[in-house]
């Protein structure tokens, strides 16, 4: 829930300029971005699987849908989304897809802003491990199997060791 609050506060904060902005996510805004989290975070498990239904399966097409009504329901709507008194529908899934999802998207929404920040270190734990394994997006899931993700900021790794023998070794 840290995760929700620190997004809050940074939307929060946002010029029209800023929510205008381009986001690292190719062809969406930092709105969007916004849009596209606010729209996961509140959802429960059974909404999420409506919501693919409605678009035919296609994920592309459900974030399309979701991104466009966030967006006309507006700024504030999406700010009030990750308010620190509001609690995700989705809980189980947040303590790892969906935390992965939103402190990569955060970071996509900051960093073109040039508004970094430490993520912490518990947290980012948790996405690395669910980024790198993740089948579909980051590519994560096929890519370790043959090579050695190696964090440069915390001690965190994921594939074959050199040192000890090619076993893999999981943190």
């Amino acid at each position: 829930m840290g995760e929700l609050a620190d997004v809050h506060d940074f939307v929060a904060e946002l010029t029209d300029e800023q929510w205008r902005a381009a986001s690292l996510c190719d062809e969406w805004t930092v709105m969007q971005v916004g849009a596209h989290l606010a729209s996961f975070v509140g959802v429960p498990v059974w909404g999420l699987a409506t919501r693919m239904a409605r678009a035919g399966f296609v994920p592309t097409r459900a974030n399309s849908q979701g991104v466009a009504a966030w967006c006309a329901r507006g700024r504030s709507a999406i700010v009030e989304a990750f308010s620190p008194t509001r609690v995700p529908g989705i809980a189980k899934v947040y303590a790892t897809v969906g935390l992965s999802e939103v402190l990569i998207h955060h970071q996509d929404m900051r960093r073109p802003l040039d508004r970094w920040r430490i993520v912490p270190e518990a947290r980012l734990r948790v996405a690395l491990s669910v980024a790198a394994r993740w089948p579909m997006g980051t590519g994560g899931f096929r890519r370790h199997r043959s090579v050695r993700l190696q964090a440069t900021d915390v001690e965190w790794s994921l594939g074959r060791d050199q040192r000890s023998g090619g076993r893999r070794r999981r943190f």
